[in-house]
């Protein structure tokens, strides 16, 4: 056999293998999840990129994320049930049944959680996961955030006379990298100011 052959037949299997992999029902199933649950954070992920974008805005467009998707965990059963209708369809020209793996009371490796149907067993070991992943992690992201901008809401002329300077302080330790450069322009812009006078 020739270099072309043996890199033709390993391009074949590899072919092969990628293509029985996307007709597994984990991956059908899994791929409308992400096509669902990520369009409602694709739109957040543009808003914070956006170069007008604000502090506060950002804040209340992420809230207003992690309360759909909330909801969506809420009604589980029902949010589930349109994907998983998508998920049978993408199925349909594989010749895929969305089955239920076999499943082992001993199994430590992989998903094993009990369920009456497949819909149910797909719902809990790949949406729910993935809903409460999605959602830990934009509520620890914005965590930090929160707190600072209430204490940079003491600046705030409406509210600045019922907060100490010490209410800030979490802000200004937060944001100090940003601080700093806006006290060395102020000097620099004082000293240069001075020079000319």
């Amino acid at each position: 056999m020739c270099a072309d052959e043996l890199s033709d037949a390993k391009a074949a299997a590899t072919a092969r293998m990628l293509s029985l992999a996307i007709q597994q029902p984990d991956f059908l199933v899994s791929a409308r999840v992400l096509s669902d649950g990520l369009s409602m954070t694709h739109r957040l992920a543009e808003f914070l990129q956006s170069v007008q974008t604000d502090l506060l805005h950002a804040m209340s467009y992420d809230h207003d994320v992690v309360a759909v998707l909330e909801k969506k965990c809420e009604t589980a059963d029902d949010s589930f049930g349109g994907i998983w209708t998508q998920a049978q369809k993408l199925a349909g020209p594989y010749d895929t049944e969305l089955v239920l793996p076999r499943l082992n009371i001993r199994q430590c490796n992989r998903v094993n959680v009990p369920a009456g149907s497949p819909q149910e067993y797909f719902k809990r070991s790949i949406f729910i996961p993935f809903l409460d992943h999605v959602l830990g992690d934009l509520k620890e992201r914005f965590a930090d955030h929160n707190s600072a901008l209430y204490c940079l809401s003491t600046l705030l002329p409406a509210f600045i006379h019922q907060y100490s300077f010490d209410d800030l302080m979490p802000a200004l330790e937060m944001y100090d990298n940003l601080l700093m450069i806006t006290k060395t322009s102020f000097n620099l812009n004082s000293i240069c100011g001075s020079s000319d006078g």
